[in-house]
C-alpha cells in the first residue's frame, strides 16, 4: 500500500508454481486498487511477451512515490526466476525490463538448511528496497535469494528506458558489496533514514544495517530471533516510516515436501515499531540527524554507501557514545528472556503454551534477542563485546564516523538519467475492472489460522 492509498498487487499469471507442472493462465501483471474509492481497480498492466519469459515469476514490488505525486509513480518488480528487474511507469502506463549479472543467484548459496529442512533453490533477484530520496534521486537496493551479498544502483539508471533498451548500460552503474551476510535473505525494506531491514533465514532472525557503514556482517545487527514464529519471512513492509510488518510463511516445508503441515500455524503477521526495535543500536534512527546528507555518490567501487556529509554533518547525539553492551533493554527486568516487548502480534495468540506464546516478546527463554543485553553477539555496538554492531570507535571526531575508522570516499555527482528522448514504449494497459470471478480458491499452502487477524490502529 503506497502513501496515496493505492494497493499494488502482483499477479504471477500462474498456478501450481512450486510443482513440477506449473500452469500459465496469462502473462504476469500489476493490478492496482484505490482503497480510498471503495477498493476500486484503477489499473491493470499486463507485461507484454517481449518482457517476460515462460518461467518468469515476479515476486516482490517496490513503489517509488516522490513528494506525494500520486499520478507520477514508478514500480520496480523482481523476477526471481528470469533474473530480471522490471520497471513500470504509472503516468505513461509503460514498462520495460532491466538486465544485470548481479540479479543472478550465486551457486554456492543455492542450498538452504532452514529448521532442519534442506533443499536447493537457485532463485535470483528477490529483495528490493528504496533508499532515501536525495536531490531527486535515490538508491535501489536488491539481492538474490541464493546470495549473501547486497547490490544497488541508482533509480535514474533504472528509469532511463532508452539506455536500458539499447543494451548500453555500463556495468559500473550496478554495484555489489564486497562482503556479505552470514545467511541468505528474502524481502527487505529501507527506512527514510537509510536503515535496511531484512531477515536472516538460517537463524530465523530479523536484522538491520545502517547504510552509512560498510555492508558486512560486523555491521549487521540482529534485532530479533524466534524459531517458532519467524520461519521464512517472505514479505516485509514499512508503513509510514514507523511500523514494520512482517509476513512469515514456513515456505521451506512446502518447497521441500510439496505441502505444508496443516496441523501447524504456517502464516503469521508480525508488527513492530522500528524505533523500539532499533533503540540503542547502530540502526537507531531516533538518534541520527539525516539532514546533513545531500549527495549520493556511486563513483567508487567500494561497498560503502558513500553519502556525502553536508552542512548538517549528520552527527550522532552526545549520548551515542555512552551506551554499552550492558544495557538490557526496557521491560527486560532481571530475567534471561531479554527481549523488550516491542512487537505486537497482528493475530491473537495461537496457543496457551510457552513455545507458542505471542511472538516478538521473547517468551521462549533465550530464544528472544537480548537487545543489547550482556555479551551476546546479537547486541549492538557502541562498546561491549558485540560482534554484529559497528563499533564506531574510530574515524574523525565531530562528524559521522565510518565503522572501524576509515574515511569517506571522495564524493562525486550522482548519475543523471541522460535526458534522452524516450522511444515508443512497449507493453499495454487497460483499466477495465474484470468481472467478478466468484469465491477465491482454497489456499493450497495450508491457510492461515482460524483466528481473526486484527491489525493495530
Amino acid at each position: 500500500i503506497d502513501e496515496c492509498g493505492k494497493l499494488w498487487v502482483l499477479d504471477t499469471g500462474k498456478l501450481n508454481t512450486f510443482t513440477g507442472s506449473p500452469k500459465k493462465l496469462c502473462n504476469p501483471q500489476i493490478v492496482v486498487y484505490d482503497l480510498t474509492k471503495g477498493d476500486k481497480i484503477v489499473l491493470r498492466h499486463r507485461f507484454p511477451e517481449a518482457q517476460v519469459d515462460d518461467h518468469s515469476l515476479p515476486i516482490t514490488i517496490a513503489v517509488d512515490t516522490r513528494n506525494g505525486q500520486c499520478t507520477s509513480q514508478y514500480a520496480y518488480i523482481a523476477d526471481v526466476n528470469a533474473f530480471k528487474l522490471m520497471v513500470f511507469d504509472l503516468e505513461r502506463r509503460r514498462s520495460w525490463r532491466v538486465n544485470s549479472n548481479y540479479f543472478y543467484p550465486f551457486p554456492t548459496y543455492g542450498t538452504f538448511d532452514l529448521n532442519g529442512v534442506q533443499f536447493d533453490l537457485m532463485d535470483g533477484i528477490f529483495g528490493i528496497a528504496l533508499g532515501p530520496l536525495l536531490n531527486g534521486n535515490r538508491r535501489v537496493y536488491f539481492h538474490a535469494l541464493a546470495s549473501v551479498k547486497e547490490g544497488w544502483t541508482l533509480a535514474s539508471v533504472l528509469l532511463n528506458q532508452t539506455l536500458l533498451e539499447n543494451s548500453l548500460t555500463p556495468t559500473n552503474l550496478f554495484k555489489m558489496s564486497d562482503y556479505g551476510r552470514n545467511s541468505q535473505s528474502t524481502s527487505e525494506v529501507m527506512s527514510d533514514e537509510g536503515v535496511l531491514f531484512f531477515p536472516l533465514l538460517k537463524s530465523n532472525s530479523l536484522a538491520c544495517w545502517n547504510s552509512k557503514t560498510v555492508y558486512k556482517q560486523d555491521n549487521i545487527v540482529t534485532l530479533y530471533t524466534n524459531d517458532q514464529t519467524f520461519q521464512f519471512p517472505s514479505g516485509m513492509k514499512l508503513i509510514a516510516n514507523r511500523d514494520l510488518y512482517v509476513l512469515t510463511s514456513r515456505l521451506q516445508n512446502y518447497i521441500a515436501n510439496g505441502r505444508s503441515d496443516t496441523s501447524q500455524i504456517n502464516f503469521r503477521i508480525l508488527v513492530a515499531s522500528i524505533a523500539d526495535l532499533t533503540r540503542k543500536t547502530s540502526c537507531d534512527v531516533a538518534r541520527f540527524d539525516f539532514t546533513g546528507y545531500l549527495t549520493l555518490d556511486d563513483s567508487s567501487s567500494s561497498n560503502n554507501v558513500n553519502i556525502q556529509p553536508g552542512t548538517g554533518s549528520g552527527n550522532w547525539n552526545a549520548q551515542g557514545s555512552k551506551f554499552s553492551s550492558s544495557y538490557a533493554g526496557p521491560n527486560s527486568g532481571e530475567s534471561d528472556q531479554g527481549a523488550p516487548q516491542n512487537f505486537v502480534q497482528a493475530a491473537p495468540s495461537y496457543s496457551g503454551n510457552g513455545n507458542q506464546g505471542p511472538p516478538f516478546i521473547g517468551g521462549n527463554g533465550n530464544k528472544g534477542p537480548p537487545f543489547n543485553g550482556g555479551n551476546s553477539n546479537q547486541g549492538p555496538s557502541f562498546g561491549g563485546n558485540s560482534n554484529q554492531g559497528p563499533p564506531f570507535n574510530g574515524g574523525n571526531q565531530g562528524g559521522l564516523r565510518p565503522s572501524q575508522g576509515g574515511n569517506w570516499n571522495k564524493p562525486e555527482p550522482s548519475y543523471s538519467s541522460n535526458s534522452q528522448t524516450v522511444p515508443s514504449y512497449s507493453g499495454s494497459s487497460n483499466q477495465a475492472r474484470p468481472p467478478n470471478s466468484g469465491a477465491a480458491p482454497q489456499n493450497s499452502y495450508g491457510g492461515p489460522s482460524k483466528e481473526s487477524v486484527v491489525f493495530p490502529s
